[in-house]
């Protein structure tokens, strides 16, 4: 009903399947509903984060995302980090891989890692609206209640 009511297109000749395109009228809706969570969420305590697109896959390992959600994630990227050696020597630049966030929590997580904190810091409350990827199968995808792009507020306590 929603694409009915021209709030978002799924392209899937060009964009692809389960890759919404939010309509001016959609974004607006989005807007709103993410103003209200925003609202909520302050008068709770939340600090507002934003974190990238991607990630090594050290970060997802380390956090026990991997394998456990692989199948929902996308393939990794690989790329040539330059003056980033491999262990053997003489060995070319090592090859990292990079994974689309699926998740915010273990971005999250590093954030809450970054620097010492006391137990008088907590509890600590992040939230990020942000903008997550999962490799859906094409039979699971279906309108805007399986897509492969959304954005998703974890709220991390």
């Amino acid at each position: 009903i929603g694409a009915e009511m021209g709030l978002y297109v799924i392209d899937t000749e060009y964009v692809g399947q389960g890759l919404p395109l939010w309509l001016p009228k959609g974004a607006a809706l989005c807007e709103e509903l993410e103003k209200l969570a925003k609202e909520t969420e302050f008068a709770a305590g939340y600090v507002r984060v934003k974190t990238p697109h991607l990630a090594k896959e050290k970060m997802y390992k380390t956090s026990g995302h991997l394998p456990y959600y692989a199948e929902s994630m996308f393939p990794p990227m690989e790329l040539r980090e330059a003056g980033v050696k491999a262990t053997d020597a003489g060995a070319e630049d090592e090859v990292e891989r990079y994974y689309l966030k699926a998740m915010n929590c273990p971005h999250h997580h590093r954030i809450f890692a970054a620097e010492p904190r006391s137990y008088r810091d907590l509890p600590l409350r992040l939230a990020e609206y942000g903008c997550c990827y999962r490799y859906e199968q094409s039979g699971e995808l279906f309108g805007l209640m399986r897509v492969r792009a959304m954005q998703m507020n974890d709220a991390h306590l």
